[in-house]
C-alpha cells in the first residue's frame, strides 16, 4: 500500500505545471512587419510586406517548368497597388513590361489586375516569408504554380 501511496504522490507532484512564468504567443521573426521582441513562442501570426522587388525562381503549368522559355520574370510591387512586370524572352532584344494593380485579401489571396489585358489573376498564397513567396492560380491554360524571390 505504501508503494501505491508514493507512486500516487510522484504522478501528482509531476503533473503539477508551474504558471507562474507563461509563454508569450506572436510572431518571432524579426523580418515580419508584426514582429514581437517579447515573444517566447512563434503563433504563426507573422505578416511580411510584399513592396518591392521580385523575381520569379519557379514557373510551373500543370506540373511542367516553362521558366526556361524565360530570361526572367520580374515583379516591381508598389506601396500604393501598382505593380510592373518586366518580362524578357530569349529570341527578344527587348523586355515586355506590363502593369496594373494588386489586392491583398485577408492573409492568403493576392489579385492581380493587368492593364494591358483587363483581366484579374486570384493568386492563392501557399507560403510567405520575408525574401520568398509561392503562390498557385488557375490560368487559361492550366494550374500554375510560382515561386518569387526578393532582390
Amino acid at each position: 500500500m505504501k508503494k501505491i501511496t508514493y507512486l500516487f504522490i510522484t504522478i501528482i507532484f509531476l503533473s503539477c505545471s508551474d504558471d507562474s512564468d507563461p509563454k508569450t504567443l506572436g510572431c518571432t521573426d524579426q523580418a515580419a512587419t508584426n514582429y514581437n521582441s517579447n515573444a517566447d513562442e512563434d503563433d504563426n501570426s507573422c505578416l511580411y510586406s510584399i513592396v518591392g522587388d521580385w523575381t520569379v525562381t519557379k514557373y510551373l503549368l500543370d506540373g511542367n517548368n516553362v521558366l526556361n522559355n524565360f530570361d526572367y520574370i520580374d515583379y516591381e510591387l508598389n506601396s500604393d497597388g501598382t505593380y510592373f512586370q518586366y518580362v524578357a524572352l530569349p529570341q527578344d532584344d527587348f523586355e515586355s513590361i506590363y502593369y496594373g494593380t494588386y489586392t491583398i485579401t485577408g492573409r492568403s489571396t493576392i489579385s492581380f489586375y493587368s492593364n494591358e489585358v483587363q483581366s484579374t489573376t486570384i493568386c492563392t498564397v501557399t507560403s510567405i516569408n520575408s525574401t520568398r513567396i509561392s503562390l498557385e492560380y488557375q490560368s487559361e491554360n492550366g494550374q500554375v504554380k510560382m515561386d518569387l524571390e526578393r532582390y
